[in-house]
C-alpha cells in the first residue's frame, strides 16, 4: 500500500498510484474544525495554521496538506494594507500603486523569512513537515500570480484597463516582472522550509480573453513553474473557470500540476490527464457546504468514475472549501475514494492507450508539457 506521499508523486510523475490521492483546498475549515472561531487571529499565526491543519489531517487521513491564509499574504507582504475580520477572509484595503503604476520602482521584493505574514506560513509549513514526518504531501502555496498579484497592488478593474492601454505597455512589463519575482521568492522560501511542492493562482479566462491571457500571464507564469521546478519543488497553477480553451497553454508552462473546478468541461479535462498532465480539482465547493453527504458522496463517485482511466488525477474541491463547509461532507468524500479497491496499473494504462486511439484526430496533436 503507498503512503500519502507516494500515491501523490506517482500521480504527478504521470503513473497509476493505488488509489487516487485526496488534496483539499480546506485552509478556512481547518480553522474552524480545530477550534479556531476568529480568522483575523489564526490566519496570521504560523502555529495555529499549523495546529488546524494537523488536527483536521490526523481526523480525514487526506493525502495533501495545502497551506495557505488566503490571496492577500503577498499583498501585505509588499506593503498594501489588509483588513482581517473575524468571519471573512482578508481583503486588500488599501493598495501601493492605487495612485500610479510608476510607484512600482520604489518596491522591493519581500524577504519571505522576515515578511508578515509570510513567514508565519513558512512556519506552518515547517511544523507540518516535521509532524507528518514525510507520510503526507505538504504544499506551501505562494499565494497569487503575476496579474492576481498585480490586481492586488492596483485594484482589479484598474488592472485591466492598465493591460488594454498601449502606451502602459511599459510599466505593465514591469510590474509584471516585479510580481513573478516576488512569487518565485516566496516559492523557494515555502520549499526550502519542506514543502515538497507549491502554487500560484492564475488569472484565466474570467478576466483574460485567450489571446491576452498568452501574451501577460502566460509567459510569467511558465517564468515561475521554471523556477519552481529548479528549485526541487512541484509547481501547481490554480485557475478557477471555464478554462477549456487554454488548457495547452496552462500545460505548456510547464506545470506539474493544473487545478481546476467543474467550470472546465470534464471530456476537456479528460484529454488533458490522458496526455500526461496532472490534474487537482473537478469537486464543487459549493456542494461541500451546501449539500448533504449523500449528494457529496454522489459527486465524488461521478467523479471518480469519469477519470477512471487516467493517470495523474488528484481528487478534490476546485477552489477552497467555505468556512462552514460541513465535516460530515469531507467524510463522505474520503470514505468513497476508500471504497474504490486498489486499482490495476496495467489494466488502466491499457484504458488509457484505448482512449487515445478512439479519440478525436484533434486530441493527438495536443503537446505535452514542456519545461518552463
Amino acid at each position: 500500500m503507498m503512503s500519502s506521499v507516494e500515491c501523490v508523486v506517482k500521480a504527478l510523475e504521470g503513473g497509476y498510484p493505488d488509489r487516487t490521492p485526496v488534496a483539499l483546498h480546506n485552509f478556512l475549515m481547518t480553522g474552524l474544525y480545530g477550534g479556531f472561531d476568529d480568522l483575523s487571529r489564526w490566519l496570521q499565526d504560523g502555529e495555529m495554521i499549523a495546529e488546524a491543519q494537523l488536527r483536521f489531517w490526523r481526523d480525514f487521513q487526506h493525502d495533501a496538506l495545502l497551506i495557505e491564509n488566503g490571496v492577500t499574504a503577498l499583498a501585505e507582504a509588499v506593503g498594501c494594507e489588509i483588513h482581517y475580520e473575524k468571519n471573512v477572509p482578508p481583503h486588500v484595503a488599501r493598495r501601493v500603486l492605487e495612485d500610479g503604476l510608476a510607484r512600482i520602482e520604489k518596491l522591493r521584493v519581500p524577504d519571505p523569512h522576515q515578511a508578515h505574514p509570510l513567514r508565519e506560513m513558512i512556519k506552518a509549513v515547517r511544523i507540518c513537515r516535521r509532524e507528518t514526518a514525510g507520510r503526507v504531501y505538504v504544499m506551501g502555496r505562494a499565494d497569487q500570480g503575476p496579474n492576481a498579484l498585480a490586481a492586488a497592488l492596483r485594484g482589479p478593474q484598474q488592472w485591466i484597463l492598465d493591460l488594454m492601454d498601449p502606451e502602459l505597455e511599459p510599466w505593465v512589463a514591469k510590474v509584471l516582472e516585479f510580481t513573478t519575482s516576488c512569487s518565485i521568492r516566496y516559492a523557494e522560501a515555502v520549499l526550502e522550509a519542506g514543502a515538497h511542492g507549491t502554487s500560484i493562482g492564475g488569472y484565466g479566462l474570467s478576466m483574460l480573453s485567450p489571446a491576452l491571457y498568452r501574451r501577460v500571464e502566460w509567459p510569467y507564469e511558465q517564468q515561475w513553474c521554471g523556477a519552481v521546478r529548479r528549485a526541487g519543488g512541484h509547481a501547481f497553477l490554480h485557475i478557477c473557470g471555464k478554462e477549456e480553451a487554454i488548457l495547452n497553454d496552462m500545460a505548456a508552462t510547464g506545470a506539474s500540476c493544473l487545478e481546476l473546478d467543474p467550470g472546465t468541461p470534464a471530456a476537456a479535462v479528460r484529454e488533458t490527464m490522458l496526455r500526461n498532465t496532472p490534474v487537482l480539482g473537478m469537486l464543487s465547493p459549493t456542494l461541500f457546504e451546501m449539500g448533504t453527504a449523500e449528494q457529496v458522496a454522489s459527486h465524488v463517485r461521478e467523479t471518480l468514475d469519469r477519470f477512471a482511466d487516467c493517470p495523474c488525477f488528484l481528487i478534490g474541491p476546485g477552489c477552497a472549501l467555505p468556512v462552514h463547509t460541513r465535516p460530515e461532507n469531507i467524510a463522505a468524500l474520503m470514505e468513497e475514494v476508500r471504497r474504490k479497491s486498489p486499482c490495476d496499473g496495467e489494466m488502466k494504462q491499457a484504458l488509457a492507450r484505448a482512449a487515445l486511439f478512439d479519440a478525436p484526430q484533434q486530441i493527438l496533436k495536443i503537446e505535452p508539457a514542456k519545461e518552463g
